[in-house]
């Protein structure tokens, strides 16, 4: 809706600036349409939400900042596969800039999401070669985070635990709601705000909306998200061939999709088709899940250092807990919450709405 609302408005103002020929380019067209306050208040009364608008158009203190970040020296926190992490100072401030690979859609993402208390606030973007570098505050590690940045849950705190559950449901039940599943739900892509004092779901690049799936074999670019996180739906993508020609064709396998039943060979194409057929906000259920584990049972549910991808895999798909000592030192209301998430199959899973309506009590008391 604020794609289609922005462009009719785009073309309108185009049209009339061609006539004027006041402006020869389009990239002049489109900043001047992004910058005019007018068209911001007519998209608004057109049915556009405040968050989704405020994100797209940028005040020109915002732009200032942008130009002296894309001019400052950066330092480098972290280099992937597709995106690369920086931290860039300006007046005593540090930000982040992250820079995408070349067909990564979370600008459009975060520009189409608006704000929320619990998902990074996004600051805006240039483009520098080919790249989109996305500009975001720079936020603290949470206390689960050692000083060499690795993970330590024993660190925490039961209220801390209480609160990152409750923030981590708030900002993907934002998510949800506009139709978006988050796709790498995980402790390490949490972050804790002390303005706001808020915990805050960052890293928005495997993200994606039931609409933009069907566009997804036009893309090049497709994120599978942490297989230890990940539920039995989307694990396959991750798996050597025979251990993923054993559980897809599996007896109690609920996934299969346009394939036939004397198949025998499943190759990458297919995987990928299978792996999309099975993007749904529902994933994000399973992955809130292991969170809830790993923060409350102090390790992972279905993985250990030692373990091949493979054992891992089929320790998801067919839900085998590694340590058993470490699921029965829970509660039995957390015990029952993470049955009520991991259902094999996705459509089985609650909402989040469900899940603040059964938990409600535990969730918002501290001492449960």
């Amino acid at each position: 809706m604020v794609d289609s609302i922005i462009n009719k408005l785009y073309n309108k103002f185009s049209n009339n600036e061609k006539s004027n020929n006041k402006l020869s380019n389009d990239k002049a067209l489109k900043e001047k349409v992004f910058d005019d306050k007018s068209l911001n208040d007519k998209a608004l009364n057109e049915g556009i939400s405040n968050n989704a608008i405020t994100s797209i158009i940028l005040s020109e203190d915002t732009k200032k900042l942008i130009g002296k970040l894309k001019s400052r020296q950066k330092i480098l926190i972290f280099r992937g596969r597709e995106n690369t992490i920086y931290k860039v100072k300006y007046k005593q401030i540090w930000y982040i800039v992250k820079t995408l690979g070349v067909n990564n859609n979370e600008r459009f993402i975060y520009e189409k999401i608006g704000k929320h208390q619990n998902i990074s606030e996004y600051i805006g973007y240039y483009v520098m070669g080919d790249r989109d570098h996305l500009i975001f505050p720079k936020y603290e590690l949470p206390d689960y985070f050692t000083e060499d940045d690795t993970l330590n849950t024993n660190l925490l705190t039961h209220k801390q635990c209480k609160q990152i559950i409750r923030d981590t449901i708030a900002g993907l039940l934002y998510l949800h709601n506009l139709g978006y599943r988050h796709g790498d739900l995980k402790l390490e892509n949490i972050v804790y705000d002390k303005n706001t004092k808020c915990y805050r779901l960052i890293d928005l690049g495997f993200s994606i909306s039931k609409e933009d799936i069907k566009d997804l074999d036009k893309k090049d670019y497709i994120g599978y998200g942490t297989l230890q996180y990940l539920p039995p739906e989307l694990c396959l993508v991750h798996g050597s061939n025979p251990i993923t020609q054993q559980l897809h064709y599996s007896i109690d396998n609920p996934f299969i999709k346009n394939f036939t039943e004397n198949q025998t060979i499943l190759n990458g194409s297919e995987i990928r088709k299978l792996y999309k057929s099975n993007i749904l906000l529902e994933n994000d259920i399973w992955s809130l899940g292991v969170l809830i584990y790993e923060l409350f049972a102090k390790c992972s549910p279905f993985d250990t250092d030692e373990m091949s991808t493979d054992n891992i895999i089929i320790c998801i798909w067919y839900r085998n807990i590694v340590n058993m000592t470490a699921w029965n030192s829970l509660n039995d209301t957390i015990k029952d919450l993470l049955n009520y998430l991991w259902k094999i199959n996705p459509h089985d899973r609650p909402t989040l709405q469900m899940v603040n309506e059964k938990y409600q009590d535990w969730l918002n008391n501290d001492d449960l």
